[in-house]
């Protein structure tokens, strides 16, 4: 993993995973193989931060003319690395892979697809043929990828079912729409919008800390009135809906 590079929503730059001690990294190897196992990674890794780039020659004021870079978790990049290792090493043992194929494989480069276009075009002057071209460019090619076909075609190969149900997992978006202020899940756990309250409650009530100390600031009447006009909506807002929440769960706004 090469240093100077932008960490994701997390926060942890490759440097940091590099000065990692033995333990530590037991620990992270450990992560990851119960990640193998379960088909599962931290809803955080999904997560990016984007960057828009504005493209050479493009107006401004145009959503069109910026190219968004992801930063993305450098956890979930190191993991991600580890098992392309190992599906590239399938693929390539058991031919899969179209011998036309140059992208991504070791020792082939684009080189190759300029070679190969370049003599296909030859061959077909010393037959007195004409060759005919296509150029596509595909916008958002990663994005257009229909995830469950690509699944399909991995099960048809014969890759092993940890490798499925993990790619599954890093492909699949997360799916938690909001809906005035609310967040739902799909299963209506209401773990998110209760994950989202507390962390904006536990915001909020710092704040109100900095008014007050043992000693000095507001008094504990308008601390209270504060808090219930300012904290408490926050907590509180949707529970309507999500009052059906687990005990569990429910208790982890409780803690504020």
């Amino acid at each position: 993993m090469q240093n100077e590079r932008s960490p994701g929503p997390d926060n942890i730059t490759n440097e940091m995973l590099a000065h990692l001690g033995f333990q530590a990294k037991r620990k992270i190897l450990g992560l990851f193989n119960t990640s193998w196992k379960t088909g599962l990674v931290p809803s955080n890794w999904k997560k990016a931060i984007l960057i828009p780039i504005l493209k050479v020659g493009k107006p401004k004021n145009k959503g069109n003319s910026y190219r968004p870079i992801s930063l993305t978790s450098c956890m979930c990049k190191l993991m991600e690395r580890m098992i392309n290792k190992r599906l590239v090493w399938y693929l390539e043992k058991h031919n899969i892979l179209m011998d036309e194929q140059a992208v991504f494989r070791q020792f082939r480069s684009t080189e190759d697809q300029v070679a190969y276009i370049a003599q296909t075009i030859e061959d077909g002057y010393q037959r007195q043929q004409h060759t005919v071209t296509v150029w596509v460019d595909m916008e958002k090619a990663f994005d257009r990828v229909w995830k469950k076909g690509l699944i399909l075609q991995l099960m048809q190969a014969g890759v092993s079912h940890n490798m499925l149900k993990i790619n599954n997992s890093l492909l699949e978006k997360e799916n938690y729409p909001k809906y005035l202020g609310v967040t739902f899940d799909p299963r209506l756990t209401w773990c998110k919008q209760i994950e989202t309250a507390q962390k904006n409650a536990v915001r909020r009530t710092l704040l109100l800390k900095k008014l007050a100390g043992t000693s000095w600031g507001a008094d504990m009447k308008l601390l209270k009135k504060t808090y219930v006009g300012y904290v408490r909506p926050v907590m509180e807002y949707g529970i309507a809906a999500w009052g059906t929440a687990s005990k569990t769960i429910f208790q982890k706004i409780e803690r504020v």
